[in-house]
């Protein structure tokens, strides 16, 4: 299959902040949201002011799932107590 080019809207995106270890499978309301949309995430440790750090821990993002007015995602802290953990996201 070739590859393709979509044109673009506005870009809008946001951030989730929360806690976890172990593997983990979150979700945030996301209005306009559909199974079209195109998503980009990434995942990162913060400190206790949510500034992004690289911490002693790996982090995986294994899927995003775009739904109806909702993104879900699935990933992994792999350290073994709670962190606080960022996952920010651009939709278009």
């Amino acid at each position: 299959m070739p590859d393709q080019e979509f044109p673009l809207g506005v870009a809008r995106g946001g951030f989730h902040i929360f806690r976890t270890h172990g593997r983990f499978a979150t979700s945030v309301n996301a209005a306009a949201v559909s199974g079209a949309t195109r998503v980009f995430a990434s995942i990162c440790e913060v400190d206790g002011n949510d500034n992004p750090i690289l911490g002693n821990a790996d982090t995986r993002l294994y899927n995003v799932v775009p739904t109806f007015n909702r993104l879900t995602f699935r990933g992994e802290v792999l350290f073994g107590a709670d962190l606080n953990i960022r996952i920010t996201w651009i939709i278009f």
